[in-house]
């Protein structure tokens, strides 16, 4: 096996840090969380559950056009809609507020595919604040793709990417390594190690059932993950959650987190 390579499988890696998880809602970290449109907001719904239950402090940045079913939520700053109902012209200036006043910000997507949405998304990220931590999530990371050349080497970016989307990803920045959906999981994980020492952020991959984390070399595998796991917001909470925890170790904080949501799936 490649030593830069180690599977999570019965036992947690890092078991110290799992038991330095934070108790209380007091002693715990504040997320941003930034996404939903009039007609999706499953995914903003689920993630906020999953940071309640994690006792983090939340803060929301939705688009005006969900009002009438977030009324009940504190800590809400509805921005501007666009005509599709997502978030519209100048929502950027109170994202960025958002992010000063939280330890991380996730965008987790259900923002819609319009022009304006993908303008502002771009404008906070390029902008976001680097003592803070960045997470991306679902169809969120669609709309920073056309600046991800500008993003990726913030060693404070998280990525939590589909194989499509890493393709994606590769073709844009013009990395040399193609990557096939036929690719042998020791190719794609030198693939992922060789990625993560060019650039400093982090990526978080699912692959056939299986979670990647690469970060500054390094790789971290857990299994028996699906793809509802990160399209229906759970699992990028959960990370994000533990990246807030502990931003200096990254990649210890976010096998905790795959590990923590798998271990909750075998008890429900």
């Amino acid at each position: 096996m490649l030593d830069y390579w180690r599977q999570q499988d019965k036992k947690a890696l890092f078991e110290n840090l799992m038991w330095s998880k934070p108790g209380s809602i007091t002693a715990s970290s504040t997320i941003g969380l930034i996404g939903g449109s009039k007609t999706s907001f499953l995914a903003l719904s689920k993630a906020y559950q999953t940071l309640q239950n994690q006792k983090i402090n939340i803060k929301l940045v939705v688009p005006d056009s969900l009002k009438p079913t977030l009324t009940q939520i504190s800590q809400t700053e509805f921005v501007t809609s666009n005509q599709s109902g997502s978030i519209g012209k100048n929502a950027h200036k109170i994202m960025l507020k958002l992010a000063q006043d939280s330890d991380a910000c996730l965008l987790i997507g259900d923002a819609g595919k319009n022009s304006q949405t993908q303008a502002e998304y771009e404008l906070f990220a390029k902008d976001f604040p680097q003592d803070k931590q960045l997470i991306i999530a679902r169809d969120a990371i669609d709309l920073v793709l056309e600046i991800i050349n500008q993003l990726i080497s913030q060693s404070n970016l998280t990525l939590i990417v589909s194989f499509s989307q890493l393709q994606a990803i590769f073709r844009k920045l013009y990395y040399p390594i193609l990557l096939t959906h036929s690719i042998q999981v020791s190719k794609l994980v030198e693939a992922l190690h060789k990625f993560s020492l060019t650039y400093p952020s982090t990526i978080v991959l699912l692959w056939q059932n299986q979670l990647f984390i690469a970060q500054n070399g390094q790789i971290v595998s857990t299994t028996n993950f699906k793809q509802t796991d990160i399209w229906q917001g759970i699992l990028p909470a959960n990370l994000a959650a533990w990246i807030s925890w502990f931003p200096s170790k990254k990649l210890e904080a976010i096998s905790c987190a795959t590990f923590e949501k798998r271990q909750h799936q075998k008890r429900s």
